[in-house]
């Protein structure tokens, strides 16, 4: 579970400079989470099936990050995934959510039914793979913005190469028999520029589906994003307008609404990835006079974004799979990407605040190394840094 959105900056041309976006990270499991930042021209390299006990062995792509980026993994190190595969993911470089230099962004959100291409699919042995853990650090090490991204990533739908002259496969090492179609973590990302574009890459039926999400500019899970748009037909009565202000009359009595609201009434509190989808569209599309009015003031945008997260929070025990389970999947962090001011908010369930992580504070040029910090651990407030 996990929602993520962008401010509608294209609505409005004062909004064009403030591109604002968050997302929650809802997981039962609790991982161990790192910053990661990554300066440009780090050697990053994708995972392989020859690096993995599989009868198929192809090379994983390798490639330079052309741009810095910052982001929030699962640090590596405590078995994970089982040895055979934390030995070869080199997972603090495999961000789940990030902002790079030029304000592009990437988020991962979990989408069951998705299903990767099979790596028994691969049309010849010239393809290096791109596995699903890789999708959101190739993207904000190698694009500047959405219509690039967007060109390459039609490219490998096709099976053409990229602008690198690479053949790229899409796929999942978790799937572990070859005769499976079952995704062990399913995925879809979206992704937003500096420009304020939305790009969403869903895989069904083992094909890459690749929309323009700028509309919206938003996501939770399943079901895939095409149910999503079409259930929003449901919830045109839906307003912030309250009605019958003055009363109706049933039978003979006048009746006054309780309290300010009413209007929202057909919208669900519930955790469900389809109420908090109608929730998040239904909260910006209502604040959009609101955004106009304070397109000058970014902080205010800015705090309103945290704002819009806070109605989507999971907190540990309201969604439970099993009776005698803990705490169930909840928002174990959010985070807020400034890509004007290159900063990262971000703030953990256990955290009374939240932390500024700036690319100004860390060396992210050609020859620095990555840096990587324990998000758990962060304990010195507003800044975090090395």
């Amino acid at each position: 579970m996990c929602t993520e959105f962008i401010l509608p900056s294209q609505l409005s041309p004062q909004l064009k400079d403030f591109p604002f976006s968050g997302r929650t990270m809802d997981f039962e499991y609790n991982f161990d989470w790192t910053v990661a930042a990554i300066p440009e021209e780090t050697k990053l390299h994708a995972v392989g099936s020859n690096d993995l006990p599989v009868a198929k062995r192809l090379p994983g792509y390798k490639w330079e990050s052309k741009y810095a980026y910052i982001g929030v993994g699962i640090s590596a190190g405590k078995n994970v995934l089982g040895k055979v595969f934390d030995s070869v993911l080199d997972l603090p470089s495999k961000v789940s959510d990030g902002l790079n230099s030029e304000g592009l962004t990437a988020a991962a959100l979990w989408l069951p039914g998705s299903e990767y291409p099979h790596l028994d699919n691969v049309p010849s042995d010239d393809y290096y793979l791109l596995s699903m853990m890789d999708i959101c650090c190739w993207a904000l090490s190698q694009y500047k913005n959405i219509p690039d991204l967007k060109a390459d990533l039609e490219q490998i739908s096709q099976g053409k190469p990229i602008q690198d002259g690479t053949k790229l496969y899409i796929w999942d090492p978790l799937q572990f028999n070859s005769n499976s179609t079952v995704n062990l973590m399913p995925l879809h990302f979206q992704f937003h520029d500096r420009q304020g574009n939305s790009l969403l890459l869903e895989l069904r039926n083992g094909k890459l589906e690749i929309t323009d999400n700028t509309d919206l500019g938003v996501l939770t899970n399943a079901p895939f994003y095409d149910w999503h748009r079409t259930n929003l037909q449901n919830y045109l009565n839906v307003t912030n307008i309250e009605p019958n202000k003055e009363g109706k009359p049933i039978i003979g009595m006048n009746v006054k609404a309780a309290g300010n609201g009413s209007g929202t009434i057909g919208l669900s509190s519930s955790p469900l990835p389809a109420d908090r989808f109608l929730r998040t569209v239904q909260s910006l599309n209502f604040g959009i006079d609101w955004i106009k009015d304070n397109s000058h003031a970014p902080k205010k945008l800015l705090t309103y974004v945290i704002n819009i997260i806070a109605g989507v929070v999971v907190a540990p025990g309201v969604c439970k799979t099993h009776k005698n389970e803990g705490t169930g999947d909840y928002t174990q962090w959010w985070i807020v990407r400034d890509p004007i001011e290159k900063e990262l908010h971000l703030a953990t369930y256990d955290s009374l605040g939240t932390w500024t992580v700036r690319f100004k504070d860390f060396k992210l040029n050609a020859g620095s190394k990555p840096v990587y910090l324990d998000l758990n651990a962060a304990i010195e407030m507003p800044i975090l840094k090395p």
